[in-house]
Parts: C-alpha cells; sequence; structure tokens
C-alpha cells in the first residue's frame, strides 16, 4: 500500500474508509440513523451547549467503538478461517465494551428525560 504523501490525500482516504464501513456494516448503520435522530431531537428539546456537546461526544465513542469492533472482526476473520472458541469470546468482550457504552448514553438521555418531565 503506498504512504499518503499529502494532508487532504488522507483525510480523503479515511473519508473513503468511513463511507466503507457505512456501506458495508449494517450496526455502524444503525448507529448513524440514531445518532442523527438524537442530534434532531437535541434540537428539538432545545439543549444547551454543554449537554449538545455531551451528546456529540458521547455519539462519536459509539462510532469509534463500533469502528474498532469492526476492524477486530475483520482482522479476527483474517487470521482464523474456521470457527474458534476463543476468537468469539474475544469478540463478544469487544462488543460488551459498544454496549456499556450504549447503556452510558441510554442513562444520559433518561436523567435529561426526568430533568425535562420536572420542568
Amino acid at each position: 500500500m503506498k504512504k499518503n504523501f499529502s494532508f487532504i490525500e488522507s483525510f480523503r482516504c479515511a473519508f473513503r474508509g468511513i463511507v466503507y464501513i457505512f456501506k458495508t456494516e449494517r450496526n455502524f448503520k444503525f448507529h448513524v440513523m440514531f445518532s442523527l435522530l438524537v442530534l434532531l431531537c437535541s434540537l428539538i428539546f432545545n439543549l444547551s451547549y454543554i449537554e449538545l456537546s455531551i451528546i456529540l461526544i458521547m455519539i462519536v465513542i459509539v462510532l469509534v467503538l463500533e469502528i474498532i469492533n469492526t476492524i477486530i472482526e475483520n482482522i479476527m476473520d483474517f487470521l482464523c478461517k474456521d470457527y474458534n472458541l476463543n476468537i468469539k469470546i474475544i469478540l463478544l468482550k469487544i462488543s460488551n465494551i459498544l454496549k456499556c457504552s450504549l447503556v452510558y448514553q441510554r442513562q444520559f438521555y433518561a436523567s435529561r428525560d426526568k430533568r425535562l418531565c420536572q420542568q
């Protein structure tokens, strides 16, 4: 693989990678669609800049974790063509990290909803 010498070319390559993941990974599409829905709801509820910043940070964390999960799954598929229980356990642990971040995100939204209902 050729090294990218241009700063702009590096960004193009990264953008192509994100587009590829969006086209090929069902879960990534799911996360992006719900992230857009959350951002739309954030605008409707007129959140403060701090709350919106926290939501954006959590969205980025979830998307990055999903990309890391996809990368590790692809590496494991490449290294081991046959079924391997150890690889399955590794992938389950990685997916649990993603699930924990989603639960944390859900708890943040739930606490925000309670505060809105109390006003």
